[in-house]
């Protein structure tokens, strides 16, 4: 059964035309096609961050929680303080580095916070995180960063060797760039239509 990147490098594949006939060799290694996954991925969890829930313990006294825990933060939606109350409390804040910084009249007490947050997607040989149904969506920002790349050692001039593709490696990569584009912003708009307003604005595991 096939990992979860080598799915995901198929799909490229796919749009690459890579073989673009069968019993040619491959054009792509894997790495480069892991690389420009990786950067679709980044770029795709700009809109749409994977979510999480953290409990961090605040300090006495103090306005700020360090936040350097949440790695690969993308942003940070609410803040929960103090947990539990009914209606829930949540904290109006700023961000600054790795700092979460209490904006109003509370400050910390040694109880926790509980933080609600978009960190960015993983895929990899054991998981991916990005909803199965813009795997495609991936796969075309992926393979369009992959003939971007390709352009830099083939020059701006050289025609891919795809019948019917644009004229130029750089031609054909950034037409898929924008095609990629395109759909994250139709993924965004769904994404804000999903989102639920209840104090901070946050993203709804789900859109």
């Amino acid at each position: 059964m096939p990992t979860p990147i080598e799915e995901m490098r198929a799909l490229v594949r796919i749009d690459l035309k890579d073989p673009w006939y069968e019993g040619m060799v491959p054009k792509w290694f894997d790495e480069e096609l892991d690389r420009a996954i990786q950067r679709a991925v980044e770029e795709y969890s700009q809109f749409v961050p994977l979510p999480q829930k953290t409990t961090l313990a605040t300090t006495s006294g103090r306005d700020y929680v360090d936040i350097g825990a949440l790695t690969s933060r993308v942003r940070v939606y609410r803040v929960e303080f103090p947990i539990g109350q009914k209606p829930r409390r949540y904290q109006p804040f700023r961000v600054f580095m790795d700092q979460l910084i209490f904006t109003g009249d509370d400050v910390g007490n040694g109880n926790d916070c509980a933080i609600e947050w978009g960190k960015v997607h993983t895929i990899n040989a054991s998981v991916n995180t990005v909803d199965p149904q813009h795997h495609h969506t991936i796969a075309l920002g992926a393979a369009a960063y992959a003939v971007l790349s390709e352009s830099q050692s083939k020059g701006y001039w050289q025609a891919p060797p795809v019948e019917g593709e644009s004229e130029t490696y750089i031609d054909w990569g950034n037409l898929m760039v924008r095609q990629f584009r395109a759909e994250l912003a139709r993924i965004a708009r769904h994404v804000r239509a999903q989102r639920v307003f209840t104090g901070e604005i946050y993203y709804k595991e789900g859109a």
